[in-house]
């Protein structure tokens, strides 16, 4: 008896030394990084936009390289966030059109009476929109959001071989009280004014929740090869609608009153000698279009999760699929996130809130918002 007595407090203190250990190696184990959320980006078909100022066009052929390229947006990016360029969307758009979608491009074409509806639906259910619209009555894209467009002013088009300049003669200044927005100051850079091209109107008022980032003011042409001269004065260029602006689970909104805000159409491997700076590598406008789609990859992940719920004859159970919770883009730093599923009971009913692109039969569409001049 005395010899097990004395054994008793060696066996224990053996395992507690084991259990520390196990302790210790556990606490050194870092669980593997989560993958970045993926955003597919899609637009409309070629044949429904204006000339190549379509998303799968070759004007924006620099803007799908940018926000695709691993080392901008991607693990190991800028931005741990990555963007695929989807199929083009068919328009006029009806209902399922924008289904698979998280980012919709829209740019010069007109936007039917048709389409709002299922437009609205889609940012409600957490879609996101950049938007670049042109001039009242022509290729007027933001009309649905309650954007107001005034009078364009137009430069350089004339005969080829286009020696003059489609440049506007003085760039978008970013408001000063907006200069730390993170669309005009975020990962790739900060930037104070930027380039408009050709056609460039401006917003003479934006809807409740938007925020004005820039404006302009210029005097020209009101059209091509007119000789009536306009000014617009202090109009807005680029405005946002952060998520959740619009509705619980609204998606973000990103508007430019002009088509080559984000385009590398007048360039001289599109056969413009003279406007070189009309791209997307090393301006002003390629740190803004950066920006704003790393801006658009934070909102997303503020937008809450969609939720399912199915019923049987005895018990009702909600599933709640997580969106990727993510912080606001940074240079240092990958953005976190989690997933939580409740189980549930299978049963003969469902019904769901849906996600972007997807309008239930019973929903109703509210008319834009009152606009804030």
């Amino acid at each position: 008896m005395p010899g097990n007595a004395t054994r008793r407090p060696t066996a224990l203190g053996a395992l507690a030394v084991v259990l520390a250990l196990v302790t210790g190696v556990l606490a050194l184990v870092t669980p593997a990084e989560a993958a970045p959320p993926v955003y597919v980006v899609a637009g409309d078909q070629p044949a429904a936009t204006g000339d190549q100022w379509g998303l799968h066009e070759a004007y924006f052929s620099e803007l799908r390289a940018a926000i695709t390229d691993p080392g901008a947006f991607g693990a190991s990016g800028t931005v741990d966030a990555v963007y695929t360029i989807g199929a083009p969307r068919n328009v006029p758009l009806t209902n399922g059109a924008l289904n698979g979608v998280d980012v919709y491009f829209l740019s010069a074409r007109d936007v039917q009476a048709s389409e709002y509806a299922v437009l609205q639906a889609f940012v409600q259910n957490g879609g996101a929109v950049v938007v670049h619209a042109n001039a009242p009555g022509f290729f007027d894209t933001t009309a649905w959001l309650g954007f107001t467009l005034g009078a364009r002013v137009v430069y350089g088009d004339g005969a080829a071989p286009y020696t003059t300049t489609h440049r506007a003669p003085g760039p978008s200044q970013v408001v000063g009280a907006q200069s730390g927005h993170p669309v005009v100051n975020g990962p790739f850079g900060a930037v104070n004014s930027f380039e408009n091209w050709h056609s460039v109107a401006g917003f003479t008022s934006v809807p409740a929740g938007a925020t004005v980032l820039a404006r302009t003011t210029l005097t020209g042409p009101d059209d091509n090869g007119s000789t009536n001269f306009v000014t617009i004065s202090n109009v807005a260029t680029l405005a946002v609608i952060p998520a959740g602006a619009l509705g619980p689970r609204s998606g973000p909104i990103v508007a430019t009153s002009d088509v080559d805000t984000f385009s590398n159409a007048y360039t001289t491997a599109l056969g413009y000698p003279t406007d070189t700076l009309c791209a997307l590598t090393g301006t002003a406008n390629g740190t803004l279009a950066r920006d704003a789609f790393a801006w658009v990859a934070a909102q997303k992940a503020l937008v809450p999760p969609t939720t399912t719920t199915t019923t049987t004859s005895t018990t009702t159970s909600t599933t709640t699929t997580v969106a990727p919770t993510t912080t606001a883009p940074t240079t240092t730093g990958a953005p976190s996130t989690s997933t939580t599923t409740t189980p549930t009971t299978t049963g003969p009913v469902t019904t769901s809130t849906g996600g972007p692109g997807t309008v239930a039969p019973s929903t109703t569409v509210a008319p834009p918002p009152a606009p804030v001049t």
